[in-house]
């Protein structure tokens, strides 16, 4: 992602080259004018004037989280990139799984169990229930919240980003996709594995 910044600084001012000097005329000589020689002329400070300009900064030049070797990435990243996708409901992530799908549809996934029941879960506003991964492709960012998972597992979080699937269609278009089928049937067998591990973990 570049920002751009705007600048204004000073740059000597153009002179057009067809502009000529106008001679002097017979009596303009001051009387005090003094001649020098060439090793004594000090050139004339150019005229300046105001430029605006625009600069382009690289920033976020780290590859994004779920780009990178998860054994490169340690807990604390994984916990900093949960609380920014859950924006504070539910705790910190209890466990995470980070992979990458690979065959006929490529894409790269980390799902999220969170360690603390979502509020609107708690209260049994199922409605309410912000459900849906943030969904990229080729990292560029479609939804916020696009529904990836079946209502039962609408407490994960996460995050999915797909070179496989279109920029320029609307969100209803690929919801019907079948990429995006294949997709979630993957997402959810990651999610109960999940869930299984964890069980077993507790045992």
């Amino acid at each position: 992602v570049s920002l751009r910044q705007i600048k204004t600084i000073q740059v000597p001012k153009e002179v057009p080259a067809t502009e000529d000097k106008e001679p002097k005329e017979d009596g303009d000589e001051d009387e005090d004018d003094i001649e020098v020689s060439d090793e004594e002329e000090e050139e004339a400070a150019p005229e300046m004037e105001e430029v605006t300009t625009y600069e382009y900064e690289q920033i976020n030049t780290d590859p994004a989280i779920w780009a990178r070797d998860k054994d490169s990435i340690a807990d604390e990243e994984y916990q900093e990139f949960f609380s920014v996708i859950s924006k504070g409901d539910g705790g910190e992530a209890e466990d995470w799984t980070h992979f990458n799908a690979e065959g006929n549809i490529n894409f790269k996934s980390i799902l999220y169990m969170p360690s603390e029941v979502p509020r609107a879960l708690q209260q049994g506003q199922l409605d309410e229930m912000k459900q849906g991964l943030r969904l990229y492709v080729r990292k560029v960012l479609i939804s916020d919240e696009f529904d990836l998972m079946p209502r039962y597992l609408s407490f994960v979080k996460g995050v999915v980003d797909s070179d496989d699937l279109p920029l320029n269609v609307n969100r209803e278009t690929l919801q019907e996709s079948k990429i995006i089928k294949i997709i979630k049937k993957k997402l959810v067998r990651k999610a109960i594995e999940l869930i299984k591990k964890m069980s077993k973990a507790e045992m």
